[in-house]
């Protein structure tokens, strides 16, 4: 889980960024400089733009790092639908999970087991599975818990 915890930090430098930037054109605004009148709504588009990203992308994850620590996560099991071009998503019945682009993704149209992380959809693992047809019906594929230690 590196990955999660390398990507989470890295959204908080977008966060940080964005968060200086309204601080710097809200200073240009105080002491009114600006050369033109789009500038005066650069602050308040930036906030809109981080609250926006913290509560999409950097919220939900900051909530599984609990789950990440305790090695706690949810098991989807269903057929690989999609890959992305940068492997960095996977969809399977139609669900997308985000993946490390580094490891290795089954095929299109296998059966896979998805260990991912609660709120964030993050996944842990994609293994192939070998199941039945009663395995994957839709009464029986729906999301459990699962623990990983690692």
């Amino acid at each position: 889980m590196r990955y999660f915890i390398a990507n989470l930090m890295a959204h908080l430098c977008v966060i940080l960024v964005l968060i200086v930037l309204i601080i710097i054109f809200s200073k240009r605004n105080q002491k009114r400089k600006n050369k033109y009148a789009f500038s005066y709504l650069l602050p308040t588009i930036f906030a809109i733009i981080t609250v926006a990203y913290i509560g999409l992308i950097v919220g939900p994850r900051l909530l599984d790092i609990t789950d990440v620590i305790d090695g706690t996560y949810q098991s989807y099991t269903g057929t690989l639908e999609k890959k992305s071009f940068f492997n960095n998503f996977v969809e399977v019945d139609g669900i997308r999970f985000y993946h490390n682009p580094l490891h290795e993704i089954p095929e299109i149209g296998q059966p896979v087991r998805v260990l991912y992380t609660h709120n964030s959809d993050f996944t842990v693992s994609v293994e192939c599975v070998e199941l039945t047809d009663e395995e994957l019906s839709p009464e029986l594929n729906i999301s459990d818990s699962a623990s990983l230690g690692e």
